[in-house]
């Protein structure tokens, strides 16, 4: 038997390859990876990592993998820049590599009162502290300041007008423009699906946490990309219920939940909202209040052991 022979009767059983898929940013992408591996044969499909540094300061993918890199999922300008591939790692691509860019999921708006809280340093149970961003409070820290008896502080903190003290309107407005200018060259666009819809929809639990409708969102504008239809083999419509029960299934970023000013949601007129709606944190269900009073109370071990 000729070569020519060997070679046509061993492509019929040889292995498809598996098409590898990497996705390069913040934690979002994280989210993003988990949602398609869980598409019908997603498994067959792709070999999906994530590039992301770890706490030793490593990418979560192996360097050579990026040599065998079909589709790029990348972040732009996350809000972390060393999520990006660094120069040394872009150049090992292969040149035929799709690069599929999807902006940062950021929503400051519905939390216009973040600041960073001098107390916030790490605990016991809570190595990022109690009290990062955003579920810190600059009226809280004016309040504290003002007020010394910490009985008070709670009708001083309710007494002060936060739209006028945090210019909410004029916030949201530079928000939004800054939104539709982060994904003007992104394939994947969600600042006007957003403006359209917070107001009837929770998309985001945190400034940067979104829900899992807008990462159905996000995933299904990324299934519909030419790069990865080529990629994974299942019907569209049977992907798109995949990720709409995922979505739905997943709770993605849930119980990192910031509470939003009931002022705020009422600026906003935001359907969902209620004033005694309950958030997660740290493993804890609050009430917006639940919340601020902890805020105005607050001292860390350091403090309580200084005294």
């Amino acid at each position: 038997m000729g070569e020519t022979e060997k070679r046509g009767t061993a492509q019929p059983w040889a292995e498809k390859r598996r098409a590898v898929v990497i996705g390069a940013g913040s934690f979002v992408m994280d989210a993003i990876i988990d949602g398609l591996r869980r598409l019908p044969r997603a498994d067959a499909d792709a070999a999906l990592h994530v590039r992301r540094p770890q706490d030793g300061g490593d990418p979560a993918v192996a360097r050579e993998r990026l040599a065998e890199c079909r589709v790029l999922i990348e972040e732009a300008c996350p809000q972390q820049g060393q999520f990006s591939l660094d120069e040394a790692e872009r150049a090992r691509l292969p040149a035929d590599c799709a690069r599929i860019l999807v902006p940062t999921l950021h929503m400051a708006s519905l939390w216009p009162l973040m600041a960073d809280d001098p107390r916030n340093v790490p605990e016991p149970g809570a190595p990022y502290g109690r009290i990062p961003r955003p579920f810190a409070d600059m009226l809280v820290l004016r309040v504290r300041a003002e007020v010394a008896d910490p009985a008070r502080r709670m009708a001083a903190y309710l007494a002060r007008d936060v739209i006028a003290e945090a210019g909410v309107a004029a916030a949201h407005e530079q928000a939004t423009a800054e939104a539709f200018a982060r994904e003007q060259d992104c394939d994947v666009r969600v600042a006007a699906y957003v403006l359209h819809h917070f107001r009837e929809l929770r998309l985001f639990y945190t400034d940067g946490h979104p829900t899992g409708r807008l990462m159905a969102y996000v995933l299904a504008q990324l299934i519909g990309h030419s790069a990865l239809r080529a990629v994974f083999t299942a019907p569209l419509e049977a992907q798109m219920l995949r990720l709409r029960d995922w979505a739905r299934r997943s709770g993605v970023f849930a119980g990192e939940e910031a509470p939003i000013h009931p002022a705020v949601a009422a600026h906003f007129g935001l359907a969902w909202h209620h004033p005694q709606m309950i958030f997660r944190w740290q493993d804890r269900d609050w009430t917006f209040e639940d919340w601020i009073d902890f805020l105005l109370r607050h001292e860390p071990p350091q403090a309580r052991a200084a005294e």
